[in-house]
């Protein structure tokens, strides 16, 4: 595994651990809505999982300017305002390779 992977996944799990504080609340309505919107080549949205009742979503954006650089942006919402079934639905998505 090359060292830049090896270093995206500790950043990203750094970040789901600490419960990615500065994620912005959204509404479960948006939260689903933002994650279940057609992919774009310019924007990847990812479930991050639940964590201390949050659902977590990450939004990557690629620059206009330089494709090999991406902003990423971190939503949560209260998990147990989004349907059960398609939480799980969402966490066997995650868990697929």
């Amino acid at each position: 595994m090359n060292n830049l992977l090896r270093l995206t996944i500790f950043i990203l799990i750094t970040l789901f651990l600490s419960g990615c504080k500065d994620s912005e609340a959204v509404s479960a309505t948006e939260f689903q809505a933002m994650l279940e919107r057609n992919p774009e080549s310019m924007r990847q949205t990812e479930f991050m999982g639940v964590k201390d009742g949050k659902a977590l979503l990450k939004v990557s954006t690629m620059s206009s300017y330089n494709q090999k650089k991406w902003t990423d942006e971190f939503y949560s919402t209260d998990a147990s305002k989004l349907p059960n079934d398609w939480l799980e639905q969402q966490e066997n998505q995650k868990s697929e390779p």
